[in-house]
Protein backbone atom coordinates (compact mmCIF):
# COMPACT_ATOMS: atom_id res chain seq x y z
CA UNK A 1 0.00 0.00 0.00
CA UNK A 2 1.17 3.64 -1.23
CA UNK A 3 1.97 6.12 1.88
CA UNK A 4 0.81 9.44 1.23
CA UNK A 5 3.83 11.26 1.86
CA UNK A 6 4.00 15.35 2.37
CA UNK A 7 6.73 17.08 2.92
CA UNK A 8 7.57 20.98 2.66
CA UNK A 9 10.62 23.54 2.48
CA UNK A 10 10.21 26.54 4.80
CA UNK A 11 12.29 29.06 4.58
CA UNK A 12 12.53 32.53 6.50
CA UNK A 13 12.56 35.76 3.76
CA UNK A 14 15.00 37.55 6.26
CA UNK A 15 18.03 36.82 3.45
CA UNK A 16 19.00 35.18 0.51
CA UNK A 17 18.47 31.65 -0.50
CA UNK A 18 21.28 29.36 1.50
CA UNK A 19 22.70 26.09 -0.20
CA UNK A 20 22.43 24.68 3.14
CA UNK A 21 18.45 25.32 2.84
CA UNK A 22 18.43 24.60 -0.79
CA UNK A 23 19.65 21.18 -0.07
CA UNK A 24 17.26 20.42 2.52
CA UNK A 25 14.59 21.48 -0.17
CA UNK A 26 16.39 19.23 -2.63
CA UNK A 27 16.15 16.33 -0.41
CA UNK A 28 12.15 16.80 0.59
CA UNK A 29 11.26 16.86 -2.72
CA UNK A 30 12.96 14.03 -4.18
CA UNK A 31 11.22 11.94 -1.40
CA UNK A 32 8.10 13.13 -2.65
CA UNK A 33 8.95 12.80 -6.26
CA UNK A 34 9.95 9.13 -5.77
CA UNK A 35 6.51 8.81 -3.88
CA UNK A 36 4.97 10.42 -6.74
CA UNK A 37 6.34 7.97 -9.61
CA UNK A 38 5.52 4.68 -7.38
CA UNK A 39 2.28 5.79 -7.36
CA UNK A 40 2.37 6.01 -10.95
CA UNK A 41 4.00 2.78 -11.76
CA UNK A 42 2.41 1.03 -9.27
CA UNK A 43 5.70 0.57 -7.21
CA UNK A 44 7.54 -0.84 -10.35
CA UNK A 45 10.78 0.36 -11.15
CA UNK A 46 11.20 3.53 -12.59
CA UNK A 47 11.71 4.19 -16.04
CA UNK A 48 15.06 5.78 -16.94
CA UNK A 49 12.88 8.83 -19.37
CA UNK A 50 13.56 11.73 -17.64
CA UNK A 51 15.67 14.90 -18.63
CA UNK A 52 16.33 18.71 -18.09
CA UNK A 53 15.10 20.37 -20.75
CA UNK A 54 15.97 24.34 -21.29
CA UNK A 55 13.45 25.52 -18.64
CA UNK A 56 15.03 23.26 -15.75
CA UNK A 57 11.94 21.18 -15.12
CA UNK A 58 11.36 17.72 -15.96
CA UNK A 59 9.55 15.49 -18.76
CA UNK A 60 9.01 11.54 -18.68
CA UNK A 61 8.79 10.86 -21.90
CA UNK A 62 6.01 8.18 -21.11
CA UNK A 63 4.32 10.03 -18.84
CA UNK A 64 4.06 13.71 -19.05
CA UNK A 65 5.41 14.76 -15.73
CA UNK A 66 4.74 18.21 -16.27
CA UNK A 67 1.28 17.88 -16.17
CA UNK A 68 2.15 15.81 -13.32
CA UNK A 69 3.62 18.53 -11.36
CA UNK A 70 0.55 21.30 -12.22
CA UNK A 71 -1.80 18.70 -10.93
CA UNK A 72 -0.22 17.06 -7.85
CA UNK A 73 -2.94 18.33 -5.50
CA UNK A 74 -5.88 16.98 -7.18
CA UNK A 75 -4.57 13.88 -8.49
CA UNK A 76 -1.36 12.65 -6.34
CA UNK A 77 -1.09 11.62 -2.91
CA UNK A 78 1.85 13.03 -1.93
CA UNK A 79 2.94 17.27 -1.82
CA UNK A 80 5.79 18.98 -1.97
CA UNK A 81 5.09 22.60 -0.15
CA UNK A 82 6.44 25.73 0.10
CA UNK A 83 5.75 28.06 3.46
CA UNK A 84 7.61 31.35 4.24
CA UNK A 85 8.46 31.88 7.49
CA UNK A 86 7.93 35.58 7.45
CA UNK A 87 6.80 35.78 10.64
CA UNK A 88 10.23 38.71 12.11
CA UNK A 89 8.00 41.42 10.45
CA UNK A 90 11.23 43.90 11.01
CA UNK A 91 13.64 41.62 8.70
CA UNK A 92 11.75 40.03 6.31
CA UNK A 93 11.88 41.76 3.20
CA UNK A 94 10.20 40.78 -0.74
CA UNK A 95 13.00 40.82 -2.11
CA UNK A 96 14.16 37.58 -0.41
CA UNK A 97 10.97 35.90 -1.13
CA UNK A 98 11.91 36.65 -5.04
CA UNK A 99 14.97 35.29 -4.27
CA UNK A 100 13.91 32.20 -2.85
CA UNK A 101 11.25 32.06 -6.16
CA UNK A 102 13.49 32.46 -8.44
CA UNK A 103 16.43 29.96 -6.63
CA UNK A 104 13.74 27.20 -6.33
CA UNK A 105 12.66 27.73 -10.12
CA UNK A 106 16.21 27.66 -11.19
CA UNK A 107 17.13 24.53 -9.77
CA UNK A 108 13.70 23.00 -10.98
CA UNK A 109 12.23 22.42 -7.58
CA UNK A 110 8.60 22.91 -8.24
CA UNK A 111 6.33 22.81 -5.73
CA UNK A 112 2.37 21.88 -5.17
CA UNK A 113 0.01 24.35 -4.75
CA UNK A 114 -0.12 27.90 -3.48
CA UNK A 115 2.48 29.06 -0.98
CA UNK A 116 1.35 28.93 2.11
CA UNK A 117 2.76 32.56 4.58
CA UNK A 118 3.16 32.09 8.15
CA UNK A 119 2.56 35.90 8.77
CA UNK A 120 -1.30 34.64 7.83
CA UNK A 121 -1.79 32.58 10.38
CA UNK A 122 -1.47 34.78 13.35
CA UNK A 123 -5.11 34.33 15.10
CA UNK A 124 -4.72 30.30 15.11
CA UNK A 125 -1.68 30.35 16.45
CA UNK A 126 -3.03 32.94 19.20
CA UNK A 127 -6.49 31.26 19.46
CA UNK A 128 -4.32 27.58 19.49
CA UNK A 129 -2.11 29.59 22.45
CA UNK A 130 -5.25 30.10 24.21
CA UNK A 131 -6.49 26.81 23.87
CA UNK A 132 -3.41 25.46 25.88
CA UNK A 133 -3.78 28.41 28.26
CA UNK A 134 -7.19 27.14 29.02
CA UNK A 135 -6.47 23.73 29.39
CA UNK A 136 -3.55 24.45 31.79
CA UNK A 137 -0.88 23.15 29.50
CA UNK A 138 0.55 26.56 29.11
CA UNK A 139 0.94 29.57 31.43
CA UNK A 140 1.25 33.66 31.53
CA UNK A 141 4.86 34.26 33.04
CA UNK A 142 5.22 37.60 34.22
CA UNK A 143 9.17 37.35 34.13
CA UNK A 144 11.19 40.04 33.07
CA UNK A 145 13.71 40.00 30.11
CA UNK A 146 16.31 41.06 32.40
CA UNK A 147 14.92 38.03 34.80
CA UNK A 148 15.42 35.94 32.39
CA UNK A 149 18.55 36.88 31.27
CA UNK A 150 19.68 36.49 35.20
CA UNK A 151 18.17 33.17 35.67
CA UNK A 152 19.59 31.85 32.25
CA UNK A 153 23.37 32.95 33.28
CA UNK A 154 22.83 30.29 36.08
CA UNK A 155 22.15 27.75 34.30
CA UNK A 156 18.96 26.42 36.28
CA UNK A 157 16.34 26.35 33.80
CA UNK A 158 13.82 25.25 36.47
CA UNK A 159 13.36 28.74 37.93
CA UNK A 160 11.86 30.06 34.72
CA UNK A 161 9.20 27.89 35.78
CA UNK A 162 8.15 30.32 38.93
CA UNK A 163 4.87 31.23 37.29
CA UNK A 164 4.00 27.65 36.17
CA UNK A 165 1.50 26.77 39.24
CA UNK A 166 0.74 30.19 41.04
CA UNK A 167 -2.42 30.03 41.73
CA UNK A 168 -2.77 33.67 43.01
CA UNK A 169 -1.98 35.75 39.88
CA UNK A 170 -4.93 38.37 39.75
CA UNK A 171 -4.01 39.83 43.02
CA UNK A 172 -0.24 39.67 42.55
CA UNK A 173 1.54 42.94 41.84
CA UNK A 174 3.34 41.67 39.26
CA UNK A 175 0.02 41.42 37.14
CA UNK A 176 0.42 45.12 35.98
CA UNK A 177 3.52 43.92 34.13
CA UNK A 178 3.75 42.52 30.89
CA UNK A 179 3.94 38.43 30.30
CA UNK A 180 4.46 35.95 28.21
CA UNK A 181 2.78 32.79 27.29
CA UNK A 182 5.03 29.31 28.12
CA UNK A 183 4.39 25.69 27.42
CA UNK A 184 4.24 23.29 30.13
CA UNK A 185 7.29 20.61 29.60
CA UNK A 186 7.00 17.61 31.63
CA UNK A 187 9.71 17.93 34.35
CA UNK A 188 10.82 14.23 34.55
CA UNK A 189 11.50 11.33 32.78
CA UNK A 190 12.81 11.01 28.98
CA UNK A 191 11.67 12.41 25.69
CA UNK A 192 12.35 9.88 22.75
CA UNK A 193 12.84 10.49 19.55
CA UNK A 194 13.45 7.79 16.58
CA UNK A 195 15.30 9.90 13.60
CA UNK A 196 15.68 8.67 10.24
CA UNK A 197 18.85 9.69 10.16
CA UNK A 198 20.18 9.95 13.64
CA UNK A 199 18.54 7.24 15.32
CA UNK A 200 17.18 6.77 18.47
CA UNK A 201 17.60 10.02 20.56
CA UNK A 202 16.80 10.69 24.04
CA UNK A 203 16.88 13.58 25.70
CA UNK A 204 16.09 13.94 29.66
CA UNK A 205 12.92 16.42 30.74
CA UNK A 206 15.08 17.83 33.02
CA UNK A 207 17.56 19.17 30.50
CA UNK A 208 14.18 20.90 28.60
CA UNK A 209 12.43 24.21 29.53
CA UNK A 210 9.16 25.81 29.54
CA UNK A 211 9.37 27.49 26.11
CA UNK A 212 7.49 30.77 25.22
CA UNK A 213 4.64 30.01 22.46
CA UNK A 214 3.40 33.83 22.56
CA UNK A 215 5.61 36.86 23.38
CA UNK A 216 4.93 40.02 25.10
CA UNK A 217 3.28 41.29 21.48
CA UNK A 218 1.35 38.19 21.76
CA UNK A 219 3.41 37.11 18.33
CA UNK A 220 3.75 33.63 18.24
CA UNK A 221 7.40 32.08 18.46
CA UNK A 222 9.00 30.10 15.79
CA UNK A 223 8.68 26.78 17.90
CA UNK A 224 4.98 27.14 18.39
CA UNK A 225 3.70 28.00 14.81
CA UNK A 226 5.64 25.67 13.10
CA UNK A 227 4.12 22.99 15.02
CA UNK A 228 0.69 24.56 14.29
CA UNK A 229 1.41 25.27 10.47
CA UNK A 230 2.30 21.56 10.20
CA UNK A 231 -0.28 20.05 11.49
CA UNK A 232 -2.86 22.54 9.29
CA UNK A 233 -0.45 21.52 5.94
CA UNK A 234 -0.92 17.83 6.49
CA UNK A 235 2.87 17.74 7.03
CA UNK A 236 3.78 13.85 7.17
CA UNK A 237 8.09 14.44 6.70
CA UNK A 238 10.06 16.76 8.42
CA UNK A 239 13.22 16.69 6.91
CA UNK A 240 15.61 19.73 8.53
CA UNK A 241 18.76 20.90 9.31
CA UNK A 242 20.09 18.98 12.80
CA UNK A 243 20.26 22.19 14.67
CA UNK A 244 16.85 21.74 14.69
CA UNK A 245 16.83 18.77 16.44
CA UNK A 246 16.76 20.01 20.05
CA UNK A 247 13.90 22.06 19.24
CA UNK A 248 11.83 18.60 17.75
CA UNK A 249 11.41 17.56 21.80
CA UNK A 250 9.74 20.45 22.97
CA UNK A 251 7.50 20.39 19.73
CA UNK A 252 6.68 17.03 20.08
CA UNK A 253 5.00 18.14 23.49
CA UNK A 254 2.34 20.27 21.41
CA UNK A 255 1.83 17.47 18.98
CA UNK A 256 0.75 15.02 21.78
CA UNK A 257 -0.92 18.58 23.92
CA UNK A 258 -3.40 18.41 21.11
CA UNK A 259 -3.92 15.13 19.82
CA UNK A 260 -2.14 15.27 16.55
CA UNK A 261 -0.24 13.00 14.57
CA UNK A 262 3.67 13.52 14.72
CA UNK A 263 5.36 13.96 11.59
CA UNK A 264 8.90 11.91 11.00
CA UNK A 265 11.73 13.31 11.22
CA UNK A 266 14.79 13.47 9.67
CA UNK A 267 17.56 15.73 10.88
CA UNK A 268 20.62 16.27 8.34
CA UNK A 269 24.29 17.59 9.27
CA UNK A 270 25.06 20.95 8.03
CA UNK A 271 27.06 21.85 5.36
CA UNK A 272 30.99 23.49 6.70
CA UNK A 273 33.22 25.19 4.47
CA UNK A 274 36.63 23.27 3.43
CA UNK A 275 37.92 23.78 6.85
CA UNK A 276 34.92 22.06 8.60
CA UNK A 277 33.88 25.32 10.19
CA UNK A 278 30.56 26.71 9.54
CA UNK A 279 29.48 28.24 6.50
CA UNK A 280 30.12 31.92 6.43
CA UNK A 281 29.91 34.64 3.49
CA UNK A 282 33.35 35.91 4.96
CA UNK A 283 34.79 32.90 3.52
CA UNK A 284 32.39 30.65 1.05
CA UNK A 285 29.42 31.57 -1.15
CA UNK A 286 27.02 30.75 0.83
CA UNK A 287 23.82 32.09 -0.88
CA UNK A 288 22.32 30.18 -4.35
CA UNK A 289 22.74 33.37 -6.51
CA UNK A 290 26.27 33.35 -5.84
CA UNK A 291 26.60 30.09 -7.58
CA UNK A 292 24.47 31.11 -10.51
CA UNK A 293 26.26 34.02 -11.08
CA UNK A 294 29.94 32.36 -10.98
CA UNK A 295 28.50 30.69 -13.56
CA UNK A 296 26.88 26.86 -12.36
CA UNK A 297 24.39 25.14 -14.17
CA UNK A 298 21.39 24.32 -12.16
CA UNK A 299 21.79 20.36 -13.08
CA UNK A 300 25.22 20.67 -11.62
CA UNK A 301 24.31 22.45 -8.25
CA UNK A 302 21.55 20.08 -8.07
CA UNK A 303 23.78 16.90 -8.36
CA UNK A 304 26.61 18.55 -6.56
CA UNK A 305 24.26 19.43 -3.50
CA UNK A 306 22.43 15.91 -3.26
CA UNK A 307 26.13 14.29 -3.71
CA UNK A 308 26.95 16.70 -0.18
CA UNK A 309 26.50 14.21 2.79
CA UNK A 310 24.56 11.73 1.10
CA UNK A 311 26.02 9.01 -1.38
CA UNK A 312 25.12 5.83 -3.77
CA UNK A 313 28.34 4.10 -4.15
CA UNK A 314 31.37 5.36 -6.06
CA UNK A 315 28.46 7.33 -8.51
CA UNK A 316 29.70 10.91 -8.27
CA UNK A 317 27.21 12.26 -11.53
CA UNK A 318 24.26 11.26 -10.65
CA UNK A 319 20.81 12.46 -13.33
CA UNK A 320 17.57 13.74 -11.33
CA UNK A 321 15.79 10.78 -12.67
CA UNK A 322 18.41 8.52 -10.77
CA UNK A 323 18.29 10.94 -8.01
CA UNK A 324 14.71 10.03 -7.43
CA UNK A 325 15.37 6.05 -8.24
CA UNK A 326 18.16 6.06 -5.61
CA UNK A 327 17.83 8.49 -3.25
CA UNK A 328 16.77 7.57 0.81
CA UNK A 329 17.23 8.89 3.68
CA UNK A 330 19.40 5.97 4.94
CA UNK A 331 22.23 6.73 2.33
CA UNK A 332 22.59 10.58 4.81
CA UNK A 333 25.74 10.70 6.53
CA UNK A 334 25.46 11.75 10.59
CA UNK A 335 28.96 13.75 10.25
CA UNK A 336 28.73 17.66 8.38
CA UNK A 337 29.43 17.19 4.78
CA UNK A 338 32.39 19.84 3.57
CA UNK A 339 31.76 22.10 0.80
CA UNK A 340 34.61 21.21 -2.37
CA UNK A 341 34.78 23.72 -4.86
CA UNK A 342 37.01 21.50 -6.88
CA UNK A 343 34.58 19.12 -6.94
CA UNK A 344 31.91 21.46 -7.41
CA UNK A 345 33.64 22.87 -10.62
CA UNK A 346 34.40 19.28 -11.64
CA UNK A 347 30.67 18.46 -11.79
CA UNK A 348 29.89 21.76 -13.96
CA UNK A 349 32.74 21.31 -16.34
CA UNK A 350 30.98 17.74 -17.05
CA UNK A 351 27.28 19.64 -17.59
CA UNK A 352 29.18 21.90 -19.54
CA UNK A 353 30.11 19.78 -21.56
CA UNK A 354 27.25 17.66 -22.03
CA UNK A 355 25.03 20.86 -22.88
CA UNK A 356 23.55 21.87 -25.92
CA UNK A 357 25.60 24.31 -27.93
CA UNK A 358 22.79 26.50 -28.62
CA UNK A 359 21.61 26.82 -24.75
CA UNK A 360 25.11 27.68 -24.27
CA UNK A 361 25.33 30.71 -26.42
CA UNK A 362 22.03 31.82 -25.27
CA UNK A 363 23.24 31.44 -21.75
CA UNK A 364 26.62 33.35 -22.53
CA UNK A 365 24.65 36.35 -24.01
CA UNK A 366 22.66 36.08 -20.36
CA UNK A 367 26.19 36.63 -18.32
CA UNK A 368 27.51 39.41 -20.68
CA UNK A 369 26.79 43.02 -19.30
CA UNK A 370 26.04 45.86 -21.57
CA UNK A 371 29.70 46.67 -22.40
CA UNK A 372 30.59 42.97 -23.60
CA UNK A 373 27.41 42.82 -25.19
CA UNK A 374 27.77 46.14 -27.84
CA UNK A 375 31.40 45.02 -28.19
CA UNK A 376 30.44 41.89 -30.13
CA UNK A 377 28.72 42.48 -33.34
CA UNK A 378 26.08 40.08 -34.54
CA UNK A 379 28.19 38.76 -36.90
CA UNK A 380 30.48 36.71 -34.21
CA UNK A 381 27.82 35.29 -33.10
CA UNK A 382 28.06 32.60 -35.94
CA UNK A 383 31.67 32.39 -35.10
CA UNK A 384 31.02 31.92 -31.36
CA UNK A 385 28.36 29.23 -32.70
CA UNK A 386 31.05 27.10 -34.65
CA UNK A 387 34.04 27.88 -31.97
CA UNK A 388 31.33 26.43 -28.89
CA UNK A 389 31.73 23.25 -28.91
CA UNK A 390 35.32 23.64 -28.79
CA UNK A 391 35.38 26.00 -26.00
CA UNK A 392 32.88 24.58 -23.71
CA UNK A 393 35.58 21.55 -23.19
CA UNK A 394 37.69 24.18 -22.06
CA UNK A 395 35.59 25.94 -19.51
CA UNK A 396 34.57 25.05 -15.85
CA UNK A 397 31.94 27.46 -15.54
CA UNK A 398 29.76 29.75 -17.92
CA UNK A 399 31.30 32.51 -16.63
CA UNK A 400 34.82 31.26 -17.93
CA UNK A 401 33.00 30.71 -21.24
CA UNK A 402 31.37 34.06 -21.31
CA UNK A 403 35.05 35.48 -21.13
CA UNK A 404 36.70 33.44 -23.36
CA UNK A 405 33.95 34.52 -25.88
CA UNK A 406 34.49 37.85 -25.28
CA UNK A 407 38.51 37.97 -26.08
CA UNK A 408 37.75 35.90 -29.09
CA UNK A 409 34.73 37.48 -30.80
CA UNK A 410 34.68 40.92 -28.93
CA UNK A 411 34.67 43.94 -31.26
CA UNK A 412 37.68 45.22 -29.18
CA UNK A 413 41.22 43.11 -29.44
CA UNK A 414 42.01 40.94 -26.77
CA UNK A 415 43.23 42.25 -23.12
CA UNK A 416 47.25 41.71 -22.99
CA UNK A 417 49.18 40.41 -20.03
CA UNK A 418 52.12 42.24 -20.62
CA UNK A 419 53.84 40.21 -17.43
CA UNK A 420 52.93 36.98 -18.93
CA UNK A 421 54.27 37.71 -22.26
CA UNK A 422 57.70 35.97 -23.45
CA UNK A 423 59.15 34.61 -26.60
CA UNK A 424 62.51 34.03 -28.73
CA UNK A 425 63.76 36.71 -31.28
CA UNK A 426 63.12 33.56 -33.62
CA UNK A 427 59.12 33.45 -32.95
CA UNK A 428 59.22 37.39 -32.92
CA UNK A 429 60.80 37.08 -36.34
CA UNK A 430 58.10 34.70 -37.56
CA UNK A 431 55.32 36.64 -36.41
CA UNK A 432 56.21 39.99 -37.91
CA UNK A 433 56.99 38.15 -41.06
CA UNK A 434 54.06 35.99 -41.45
CA UNK A 435 51.74 36.52 -44.17
CA UNK A 436 49.30 32.87 -45.03
CA UNK A 437 46.37 33.42 -42.51
CA UNK A 438 45.37 29.51 -43.09
CA UNK A 439 46.27 26.36 -41.70
CA UNK A 440 48.21 25.33 -44.75
CA UNK A 441 50.05 28.51 -45.00
CA UNK A 442 50.92 28.31 -41.24
CA UNK A 443 52.34 25.40 -41.51
CA UNK A 444 54.71 25.64 -44.83
CA UNK A 445 55.77 28.98 -43.36
CA UNK A 446 56.62 27.76 -39.91
CA UNK A 447 58.75 25.03 -41.84
CA UNK A 448 60.28 27.57 -44.09
CA UNK A 449 61.53 29.32 -41.02
CA UNK A 450 63.22 26.20 -39.25
CA UNK A 451 60.63 26.63 -36.24
CA UNK A 452 58.88 24.31 -35.27
CA UNK A 453 54.81 24.28 -34.33
CA UNK A 454 55.41 23.42 -30.94
CA UNK A 455 57.59 27.12 -30.54
CA UNK A 456 55.10 29.68 -32.42
CA UNK A 457 51.97 28.33 -31.41
CA UNK A 458 51.89 29.70 -27.75
CA UNK A 459 52.57 33.23 -29.05
CA UNK A 460 49.66 32.86 -32.16
CA UNK A 461 47.48 31.40 -29.31
CA UNK A 462 48.02 34.68 -27.07
CA UNK A 463 48.10 37.03 -30.42
CA UNK A 464 44.85 35.65 -31.26
CA UNK A 465 43.32 35.79 -27.79
CA UNK A 466 44.72 37.13 -24.78
CA UNK A 467 45.43 33.59 -23.02
CA UNK A 468 47.25 30.69 -23.08
CA UNK A 469 44.53 28.36 -23.00
CA UNK A 470 42.08 27.89 -26.09
CA UNK A 471 40.78 25.67 -28.61
CA UNK A 472 43.42 24.74 -31.54
CA UNK A 473 45.17 27.88 -33.24
CA UNK A 474 43.91 26.57 -36.71
CA UNK A 475 40.25 26.35 -35.40
CA UNK A 476 40.34 29.44 -33.66
CA UNK A 477 42.15 30.92 -36.98
CA UNK A 478 39.28 29.18 -39.09
CA UNK A 479 36.94 30.99 -37.28
CA UNK A 480 38.71 34.76 -36.98
CA UNK A 481 38.95 34.25 -40.77
CA UNK A 482 42.22 35.79 -42.23
CA UNK A 483 41.47 39.64 -41.75
CA UNK A 484 40.69 39.14 -37.76
CA UNK A 485 43.49 37.15 -37.89
CA UNK A 486 45.93 39.62 -39.38
CA UNK A 487 44.76 42.64 -37.10
CA UNK A 488 45.53 40.47 -34.04
CA UNK A 489 48.64 39.70 -34.73
CA UNK A 490 49.23 42.70 -35.85
CA UNK A 491 48.27 44.68 -32.44
CA UNK A 492 50.02 41.69 -30.42
CA UNK A 493 53.07 42.83 -32.17
CA UNK A 494 52.71 46.94 -31.76
CA UNK A 495 52.13 46.03 -27.88
CA UNK A 496 54.72 43.22 -28.06
CA UNK A 497 57.34 45.91 -29.64
CA UNK A 498 57.63 47.61 -26.48
CA UNK A 499 58.57 44.65 -23.82
CA UNK A 500 61.88 43.62 -24.02
CA UNK A 501 62.12 40.24 -26.00
CA UNK A 502 64.44 38.12 -25.02
CA UNK A 503 63.26 35.02 -23.16
CA UNK A 504 62.45 31.99 -25.05
CA UNK A 505 58.67 30.32 -24.37
CA UNK A 506 55.60 31.76 -23.25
Amino acid sequence: MLVKIVTRFAPSPTGFLHIGGVRTAIFNWLIVKASILKEINGNKEISNSFEINNKNRLDLESNNFNEINENTNKSYKSNFLLRIEDTDIQRSDEKYIKAILEGLSWLGLDFDGEIFFQSKQKEIHIKIAHELLEKGLAYKCYLSKSEVEEISKTGDKSLLRKWRDCKEIESSPKESRKYVIRFKMPVSGKAILNDSVRGKVEVNYEELYDFVILREDMTPTYLFACVIDDHKMGITNVVRGDDHLINTFSQNEIYKSMQWDIPKYSHIPLIHDEDGKKLSKRNSAVDINDYKRMGILPEAMFNYLIRLGWSHGNDEIISVEQAIEWFSLNGIGKSPARLNMDKLLHINSHYIKKSDDDKLVDLIKDYLNDKEKSGIVPKNWLMIKNAISELKIRSKTVQELKEMCVNYFGYNLPIYKKETISMSEEVHRFLQNWNAFDEEGLRREIKESGLKLKEVAHAIRYAFTGSQVSPSIFHIMSILGPELSKSRVSNFLTMSDNIEIQRKNI
